[in-house]
């Protein structure tokens, strides 16, 4: 069991027991802060709005767009339904596309690994099309379960080589078995100064980037997002610029997925201006004590400022240019205030 996931379990035990103290220390540690208050309940309520940035169980519309231009040969549709990989696969197959599916399977997601509201999901499916003969090829490499076959699969669907490699690097590292393969892969894109061409927000279900970039300017990757774009401002202009305004919202990001999507602009150094501030809720099955502990720590914060920065060694939230709240870091990389801007 991993160090991050012994935090959870005393979370999760603390909450259920009533230990307000245990429960906030612990959650403190989740998301690398140190403590501004004494906790003296267990928080229950949970957030009233939410944003999904991912969608698990819904195409990537980016992805068929490009399918359908040839912008990509090859694409994958993962943690379907039985029935909507059943209806994905034959509409595919019915624009002459070459469509394989794989399933049943069972899936968990990093940050539920340690509690019962985040068991494994069953009977997902997955469907690789392609305009020629890469989807089998994918589909048998995926079967491989080893890096080799990771890799074969990665080029097969037309990622950038120094991706895949960097990709298949990580997912062995001591960061993804601490971590989880999804906040590693996070991490390893940000880098340090959390600068992100908006291209390459890969936090969004409207992302054009569907694999780990080996960096943030990586420039095969973003020849990819272009690319995919470019498809679909073809197709539907109005769609793009939704698409771009969603993926340039910055983000105040803590664990995967744990993240604050803000309505607003990068500021001077490391701040951000917002008119409002949205815990990410993409139906992963966040368990409700790590809900109710972000919303009452940290989501009470913003709701009542319009400034967050991450400045020496500390997170603080202003309102009218004045502090209200700020917590000093417990880990430096741990949170992340991600700003995605033009290129």
């Amino acid at each position: 069991m991993t160090a991050l996931e012994v935090l959870y379990d005393r979370l999760f035990a603390a909450s259920a027991a009533g230990d307000a103290r245990a429960a906030h220390d612990a959650f403190l540690a989740v998301v690398g802060l140190r403590p501004r208050r004494e906790a003296t309940r267990v928080p229950t309520a949970l957030p009233a709005r939410t944003v999904a940035m991912r969608r698990y169980g819904e195409p990537r519309r980016i992805d068929l767009v490009a399918l359908a231009a040839g912008a990509r040969r090859v694409a994958k549709f993962e943690d379907l339904s039985e029935a909507d990989a059943a209806r994905l696969a034959a509409r595919l197959g019915a624009e002459g596309l070459t469509v394989v599916r794989v399933g049943p399977y069972t899936k968990r997601f990093d940050v539920s690994v340690s509690d019962a509201a985040g068991a494994a999901r069953v009977d997902l499916h997955t469907v690789i099309a392609s305009r020629g003969a890469e989807a089998p090829a994918i589909a048998e490499a995926e079967r491989d379960r080893s890096p080799e076959g990771t890799r074969r699969a990665g080029l097969l669907l037309g990622y950038p080589p120094c991706c895949v490699d960097a990709f298949v690097a990580l997912a062995a590292s001591g960061a993804a078995e601490a971590e989880g393969i999804n906040e590693a892969a996070v991490r390893s894109t940000a880098g340090l100064d959390g600068e992100i061409p908006w291209e390459m927000n890969t936090l969004s279900h409207m992302s054009p980037v569907g694999f780990t970039p080996c960096r943030a300017a990586c420039p095969g990757a973003l020849a990819f997002a272009r690319r995919l774009l470019d498809a679909l401002g073809r197709a539907d202009a109005s769609g793009l610029a939704v698409v771009e305004r969603v993926l340039r919202r910055p983000v105040l990001f803590f664990r995967y997925p744990i993240f604050y999507v803000l309505d607003g602009a990068p500021a001077p150094a490391r701040a951000v201006h917002y008119a409002a501030a949205l815990p990410n809720d993409d139906g992963t099955g966040l368990p409700p004590a790590l809900a109710a502990w972000q919303a009452d720590e940290i989501g009470s914060v913003l709701a009542a400022g319009d400034r967050v920065e991450i400045e020496g060694g500390a997170l603080s939230v202003r309102r009218g240019g004045e502090v209200i709240a700020a917590w000093a870091l417990a880990d430096a990389r741990v949170p992340m205030l991600l700003r995605f801007v033009r290129g």
